[in-house]
């Protein structure tokens, strides 16, 4: 979809306007609405980090480096000192990097289009984009602080024609940083490798000059996320291993894993099937095997640093078995940044709202279904998977496609 945006379409004072919009909208759904059962987890973790608990050995709620333990911490102290509630708190450091994710896919636009116009629209295109303010605004997820690091990361090695050592140390800080709020960056390390080492090849750069500039980027970008975990090392082996590293998120409710679950449900299977059904719920294999794939096409393929991160991004939620709802929140700034199948972003952020809704119903307030399956004298289980099925294997497939497109 080419962007085509009239000249002074959006005055100075009208981006304002609709900026601080964005910004009350986020605020109003905080402040009104309690959130998900990641809101109630923020609670648990608030308590025990009041005790003075590791939180890993007391409780399975949380599975992220323990940045987010520590935001928590200061997050309550707040909370108790002005009596507005934690659940808002807790949501407004990632309303916050919606902002600075709308920044930047402001700024690294610029420097693909000539377009005055077109990096304003992109950026507040994010800022409404119904997905975002769910995943920051109602459930208080950590993704898009995680994607601003990560497109900080990617803004400091690509904003100069050379990569020169300060803008290398920056970019491996900036993506260190963003392994510190979730590990899933750590797999983005060999994409920025990679992207590097064609650079500097071309440029013909001495072996020892590449290994050294390699080198440096590897060992800080998983530096900061060593660091946070020194002081938990006393509960890593029953703490970390099984709640963080070893952890696995859900199964059957996207995509491949969906379309299984679907077939299970409604098909007689034989022994071989579920035993490849098996096979495919082992989730370091299954990510693993897609993140090698992908490396091999980013190595091969003559990408941009932004369509690397995009690819990979693209085919974990397209292959990945194993989804969070807030997953769905990775694609949408680059996406953006590609300027292209904007028609098709605009139904995926519809059709995953309405599966958002739908499965959040499904967690939380399953009584709503066995209302109308009485009314109507329909099963409660296919009253819920039914509809919630249509509409994001929908969702996958248009994810899918864009997958495709970008190869």
């Amino acid at each position: 979809m080419k962007i085509t945006i009239k000249k002074n379409f959006l005055s100075d004072h009208k981006i304002f306007l609709l900026v601080l919009l964005a910004l009350i909208i986020r605020l109003a759904i905080a402040a009104f609405f309690f959130g998900s059962w990641d809101t109630e987890s923020v609670y648990v973790i608030a308590d025990l980090f009041k005790k003075g608990s590791f939180i890993y050995n007391d409780t399975w709620r949380f599975n992220n480096p323990p940045v987010w333990i520590w935001l928590i911490g200061i997050l309550a102290f707040i909370a108790d000192k002005t009596g507005i509630p934690l659940s808002f708190w807790a949501k407004t450091p990632f309303i916050l990097a919606d902002f600075g994710v709308a920044f930047l896919i402001y700024k690294l636009s610029q420097k693909l289009t000539s377009n005055k116009n077109t990096p304003v629209k992109l950026s507040l295109i994010y800022l409404f984009s119904p997905v975002s303010l769910w995943v920051s605004a109602y459930q208080g997820q950590l993704e898009s602080l995680m994607l601003f690091l990560v497109l900080l990361s990617v803004w400091f090695l690509t904003k100069d024609q050379e990569n020169n050592f300060k803008s290398i140390v920056k970019s491996s800080l900036a993506l260190g940083m963003a392994t510190t709020i979730k590990l899933v960056p750590l797999g983005l390390i060999p994409v920025f490798l990679i992207y590097l080492l064609k650079k500097f090849l071309k440029e013909k750069e001495s072996a020892f000059r590449i290994l050294g500039k390699l080198g440096i980027f590897g060992i800080l970008g998983v530096l900061p996320v060593i660091l946070v975990f020194i002081p938990y090392l006393s509960v890593w082996e029953n703490g970390i291993i099984p709640h963080v590293i070893g952890y696995k998120t859900a199964w059957g409710i996207w995509g491949p894993s969906l379309l299984l679950r679907n077939v299970l449900e409604y098909f007689k299977t034989p022994n071989w099937f579920l035993d490849l059904v098996s096979l495919f719920k082992n989730q370091t294999l299954t990510v693993g095997m897609v993140s090698i794939i992908s490396y091999l096409i980013i190595f091969w393929r003559n990408y941009s640093l932004l369509t690397s991160v995009f690819l990979m991004f693209l085919a974990i939620t397209v292959f990945s078995p194993f989804l969070a709802p807030q997953y769905l929140l990775w694609v949408v700034p680059f996406w953006l940044l590609q300027r292209q199948n904007l028609r098709f972003f605009i139904l995926y952020n519809f059709l995953t709202i309405i599966s958002f809704f739908l499965l959040f119903t499904i967690w939380q307030m399953p009584e709503i279904f066995a209302f109308w399956s009485r009314i109507f004298a329909v099963e409660s289980k296919n009253l819920q998977l039914i509809p919630y099925s249509i509409v994001t294997i929908l969702a996958w497939i248009l994810v899918l496609v864009k997958f495709f497109k970008t190869l």
